[in-house]
């Protein structure tokens, strides 16, 4: 039988192969791209678009260009994480060649810089009529679901798929995979998790908790709209009242 056939199953096979140790590279790379692109896609989809619609006005534009700042900020420390990620397999690699006297796997370069670019071209100042305003029901509705939009976001973060392999104890080929035995893959799929766990966890935060919170901004800018309607009635109020009273006594004189 050729060695290339031998399922892991074929006995209880432990170390590892330096061409798919190496390859892990592009994975790690990919990964990392993958996991921008979620943040990217889950908050236009369930964020941005939804509240464009219903909010327009300066302070909208101006809100979420500071959102837009902020999970940018998540780019560098993506970036950082993947980098000692890297390293850590290329050190498992390393000490597996040291240790068996076999072939060093290649992990470099370094990682380059991943980048989170939300796209918030669907807020804008006002309507094409334009009004400034926002519906308020529409925005108590969004108030209402950030919590669960916050928890399915930080799962979705946490549940990558970059590195799976088919089972490893009965499906796999031993070239499919680039460490055997004794949960390495587990442990490698385990420690990238941490990381979109952590992202999510941060996204959360940015969602749900504080006074910069999304949460907190809908509300009170819900309320501010709402007082404001309320001041201005009154103002509009009182000066026709103060110029009826007018109009009364010029009458009477």
């Amino acid at each position: 039988m050729n060695d290339s056939s031998v399922t892991a199953r074929e006995g209880n096979l432990i170390g590892y192969n330096s061409q798919k140790v190496t390859e892990l590279r592009e994975k790690i790379s990919a990964a990392g791209i993958d996991l921008s692109n979620r943040i990217e896609e889950f908050l236009y989809n369930q964020i941005v678009y939804p509240i464009g619609l219903v909010w327009k006005a300066p302070e909208a534009k101006t809100f979420f260009e500071e959102f837009k700042n902020r999970v940018a900020g998540l780019g560098p420390m993506i970036t950082e994480s993947l980098e000692q990620f890297r390293n850590s397999i290329q050190t498992a690699g390393d000490l597996w060649a040291e240790r068996t006297g076999g072939e060093r796997p290649d992990l470099s370069p370094s990682m380059e810089s991943i980048e989170v670019n939300l796209n918030i071209d669907c807020i804008y100042e006002k309507d094409e009529r334009g009004n400034v305003y926002l519906d308020a029901n529409a925005m108590e509705d969004m108030f209402a679901k950030i919590s669960d939009i916050a928890s399915s976001l930080k799962y979705d973060m946490g549940s990558p798929n970059v590195f799976s392999y088919r089972d490893e104890a009965f499906e796999n080929y031993v070239d499919d995979i680039p460490f055997l035995g004794m949960e390495q893959l587990a442990t490698m799929q385990t420690n990238y998790s941490y990381l979109g766990s952590y992202v999510g966890k941060l996204l959360e935060n940015m969602l749900t908790n504080g006074e910069d919170s999304l949460s907190s901004k809908i509300l009170q800018t819900r309320q501010n709209y709402i007082d404001v309607a309320g001041d201005a009635g009154r103002i509009m109020d009182d000066a026709m009242s103060e110029e009826a009273a007018a109009l009364r006594e010029s009458r009477q004189n």
